[in-house]
């Protein structure tokens, strides 16, 4: 009953593994790194360490306005706004994520109508090659971010 013979296979119907050619190493990568954990520490020091929605101070997020994919805005100060991890990504009725009409519009509301024209011109505008030098001048500009100070009410 299962004495059917196997199928002969020549060579050329074997599989071969794959190797995986190694990338060069991006030497941008680290400085990339670096530049959006600084931009991301500048966003809350520039918003007083709160959500600029509802004021909470604590699990705070950075979130970018125009997607990190866009370059010429990447790490531009005006493209961030600091968020509560609520109103980042979690709620229903103000996210960033899941309500993003509603979050353009808030964000109009409060940084102008000129303010998210002249960002959006930014932001699509095509940017540069994205140099070593560039991100350290950045990284240099930023300069160390202001820890949170901690008030004794």
């Amino acid at each position: 009953m299962y004495n059917t013979p196997m199928p002969a296979y020549s060579k050329k119907d074997q599989v071969k593994p794959k190797i995986k050619k190694k990338k060069p190493k991006n030497l941008l990568t680290p400085l990339e790194n670096k530049l959006d954990k600084l931009w991301s520490l500048k966003v809350k020091e520039l918003a007083g360490y709160a959500c600029e929605y509802c004021g909470k101070d604590t699990t705070l997020n950075s979130h970018h306005i125009y997607s990190r994919s866009k370059k010429s805005v990447r790490w531009c100060l005006l493209n961030g706004v600091c968020l509560c991890v609520s109103h980042h990504t979690f709620s229903s009725t103000f996210s960033a994520h899941k309500t993003p009409a509603e979050f353009i519009d808030w964000i109009e509301l409060n940084r102008g109508v000129t303010w998210l024209i002249g960002l959006k011109t930014e932001a699509n505008k095509i940017s540069d090659k994205i140099t070593v030098e560039y991100l350290q001048d950045l990284i240099d500009a930023y300069g160390s971010p202001k820890k949170k100070v901690h008030s004794e009410d």
